[in-house]
Formats: C-alpha cells, structure tokens, sequence
C-alpha cells in the first residue's frame, strides 16, 4: 500500500512538472529545452500511473485497450495536446521521436509486464 501511495505521488508531481515545463515552452523564446523535458516528465507521470496501478495487481494496458472511454480519452488528450504544443513552437521532429519512444515502451511493457519481480 505505501508503495502504491509513493508511486501515484511521483506521478503527481512528474504531472505537476510536465504541465509547468508545457506553460514554459508556450510562453518563452526559445522553447526546445522546455518542450523536452514537459515530455519526459509526462513519460516519468505515466510511469508512475503504470506501476503504481502495478503494485495494485492491475494492468493499466488492458484498462487502457478495453473499451474504458475515460482512460483512452485521458491518453489521447495528453497526446493531442502535446503533439499541439510540438506544432506551435515548431519542434515536429521531438514529438514524432517522442511517439516512437510511447510505442516503444509501450510493446516493452505489454509483452514483459511480469519481468520485474520484487
């Protein structure tokens, strides 16, 4: 339960951060480095989503391929949002790799959710 509790609150905050780091990279100059790291930070709140859901005995991918409109809708806005961002501040090439790396991870975490054991 404490674990559970940790990595929900690591979720938190990384969320917290990726939406401050998006606010920056819409209001400054340069926004590259501020773009990047909103992303990462919303990779690391996922993550946290994921294994805190994980130490629960539940799998996030088969609520998120399940037809549970709430979760879809919550990823995908995350995803169109910052696609949207990307364009804005023209960094295209970020938010396709940015992509790449989601489905990446994401086929790593469906074939192997099991690997890490405690």
């Amino acid at each position: 339960m404490a674990a559970e509790l940790a990595a929900f609150s690591y979720a938190i905050i990384a969320g917290i951060m990726a939406v401050l780091l998006f606010f920056l990279a819409l209001t400054q100059k340069k926004p590259r480095d501020y773009y990047i790291f909103a992303l990462v930070f919303l990779i690391a709140s996922w993550s946290g989503l994921e294994f805190g859901l994980w130490l629960g005995g539940n799998d996030m991918f088969d609520m998120l391929l399940y037809p549970a409109v709430p979760l879809g809708f919550f990823f995908l806005t995350w995803i169109a949002f910052s696609i949207w961002v990307g364009e804005r501040i023209r960094q295209r090439k970020i938010w396709i790799c940015w992509l790449v790396a989601l489905t990446i991870i994401f086929a790593i975490a469906r074939v192997c959710m099991n690997c890490v054991r405690f």
